[in-house]
């Protein structure tokens, strides 16, 4: 295990460097990652006090504290931070720890929930620590292309132990159907890695080159993404990341985000082209959906629609301010249902609203939404301010839908948490304004005060 962990580090630390990376905050950021890699077969996971006895519970708890003291201390030395986590966009994630916090209080064993808010929180202050700390100079597809390359570790280390420890990386059902995605890391976690990483490689390959760091750079790796990202979307057998690949893709190629003429063409030619496909191999995409399943299990999310009647019909009524407590679906922590005992309640909206209360569910969609409505402006600001932005509108739609049936935003952490909250300041906020604006923007500010000086002052 110890050898796995190392080939990990080395996979971050190379991603890290061809991204373009340069700074020990987004290094920190790329090894934060690192604690959602589970290299053991044994039960890794915390979801209870008992669970602190496992040794790999321990082991991935002590990873998950040496990456976060990095990213505590680079904050603590970054005082513009402490300005950017009380600016009014950042109100909803602050407003949603400190209330999940405030609903702790009647919870029966408060330090798991208090530990996962923990990283809730760092997952927030690393988003923070990693805008005032990016280049000025850099545009936003490079800042884009950082963010990205941080979730090809986790896939790199699939396929090494794909092939050398298949049982770690691949689960097999009953009917001997694979499902990529096992002990190592949760295959709907790795089929949103996947599907992010699609957007992220087909945009930089649809847009003109940046010329900022060689053909090998700005297309090669987009290439070998893709065709990484590809592979693991459709093995992972992850219905609600692929639905949500395909309307950002569908966005990312449309005239709705600003796409030319000529890539709209060729995108209705690969839509016209998927369709007659589709029809050639419906049966083999029927089999993709169905993951050896019937047709009445998908039409209820295998079962959970009658799962979230239950939860909104039962639970919900019995604390609607201040929920049940961070990660309880009930007073009691968990929730009986068709015979089993349910601790996830595998839709984030619905989760927000369980843990948190009705203030709690409006943050969580509050910030889903200031994503969408700040990247959709920009968006459609001048051709020269553009560039990227459609991209952080088809995240935000990801995230959007990956919250239905998925982990999404808030709950147990997983990697779209973690990305989410790295990319929400850019994405609600901007880009850091270049030194010169901001001396300009000061001047002004020294000269209005000194007018309006002079024109209180006494005659």
């Amino acid at each position: 295990m110890s050898d796995g962990y190392l080939l990990l580090f080395g996979f971050t630390l190379l991603a890290w460097r061809l991204s373009g990376a340069r700074t020990m905050a987004q290094l920190a950021y790329y090894l934060a990652f690192t604690p959602f890699v589970t290299l053991d077969l044994t039960d890794g996971g915390l979801q209870g006090a008992e669970d602190l006895d496992s040794g790999l519970v321990l082991l991935k708890m002590g990873l998950r504290v040496g990456t976060a003291l990095p990213i505590v201390i680079l904050l603590v030395r970054r005082r513009s931070a402490y300005g950017l986590l009380s600016e009014r966009r950042f109100l909803p994630a602050l407003f949603f720890v400190a209330w999940a916090v405030l609903g702790l209080i009647a919870t029966r064993e408060p330090l798991v929930p208090l530990m996962r808010l923990g990283e809730l929180a760092l997952f927030v202050a690393t988003g923070a620590l990693l805008w005032c700390d990016s280049e000025r100079s850099l545009s936003l597809r490079s800042q884009l292309r950082v963010h990205a390359l941080a979730l090809v570790p986790p896939i790199a280390i699939l396929a090494c132990y794909a092939a050398t420890d298949p049982a770690l990386a691949m689960h097999v059902n009953q009917d001997g159907l694979v499902r990529m995605g096992s002990r190592l890391i949760n295959a709907e976690s790795l089929g949103t890695i996947g599907a992010l990483l699609v957007l992220w490689s087909s945009y930089e390959l649809k847009e003109p080159r940046e010329r900022l760091y060689g053909w090998m750079r700005e297309r090669g790796l987009p290439l070998v993404v893709l065709f990484l990202a590809g592979a693991t979307l459709i093995l992972a057998r992850s219905r609600t990341a692929m639905l949500g690949a395909s309307a950002g893709e569908f966005l990312l190629f449309s005239p709705l985000l600003g796409s030319t003429r000529r890539q709209w063409i060729w995108s209705t030619a690969c839509i016209f082209g998927g369709l007659v496909l589709t029809v050639l191999y419906s049966s083999t995409i029927q089999a993709w959906f169905l993951r050896g399943e019937s047709v009445q299990s998908l039409q209820t999310a295998t079962g959970r629609t009658e799962l979230w009647t239950h939860l909104l019909d039962e639970s919900v009524p019995e604390h609607p301010l201040l929920g049940n407590g961070y990660l309880s679906l009930s007073a009691q922590g968990g929730f009986w249902h068709a015979g089993s005992y349910w601790t996830n309640a595998h839709n984030a909206y619905l989760a927000a609203l369980l843990y948190t209360g009705i203030p709690g569910f409006v943050a969580v969609v509050s910030m889903l939404l200031l994503v969408l409505r700040s990247a959709w402006k920009r968006m459609h600001a001048r051709a020269g301010e553009r560039a990227g932005w459609p991209l952080v509108f088809a995240f935000g739609v990801l995230a959007s839908i990956s919250c239905t049936t998925s982990f999404g935003i808030c709950g147990w952490p997983n990697p779209l948490m973690l990305f989410f909250y790295g990319l929400f300041p850019i994405a609600v906020l901007g880009l850091r304004a270049p030194e010169s604006e901001e001396q300009t923007d000061e001047q002004d500010n020294l000269l209005d005060d000194d007018s309006t000086k002079s024109e209180l002052a006494p005659a």
